[in-house]
């Protein structure tokens, strides 16, 4: 910018100072207030948050919002990362069972060619033993 030579009395620069921080909080806000409702999807049907116009004067501070949304998405993640655990371990599951099923058709085939080789030999005459 350049200078105008405008000189303003501090107090108003004071307002004005005041008047652009609480419309930065309010632009904060409503981001965090989009990330809740972006986030809730994710989570269940519930309705949307309050608009941040209600809240904003007494009872929730953007900062109090930001660290909430900071805690909420860190628990995304973390539940995100438990459905991967258990995803991996179904899978584990699915394979060791189809192991202990492969396994127990070979030891089945097994049987089944051991005792016929006895009983043949046994009806031939031989003796196996």
């Amino acid at each position: 910018m350049s200078d105008s030579g405008l000189i303003m009395p501090s107090d108003l620069l004071d307002v004005m100072e005041k008047h652009n921080d609480i419309w930065s909080n309010f632009d904060l806000a409503i981001q965090d207030r989009n990330k809740f409702n972006s986030c809730s999807r994710q989570v269940a049907e519930i309705e949307f948050s309050t608009p941040i116009t209600e809240l904003f004067p007494d009872n929730i501070l953007p900062a109090e919002l930001s660290a909430a949304l900071g805690q909420f998405e860190s628990e995304l993640q973390r539940i995100s990362k438990i459905e991967l655990d258990i995803r991996d371990s179904q899978e584990g599951i699915r394979l060791e069972r189809e192991r202990i099923r492969r396994n127990r058709i070979i030891t089945i085939v097994i049987i089944v060619v051991v005792v016929a080789v006895i009983a043949y030999a046994a009806l031939n005459g031989m003796g196996v033993l």
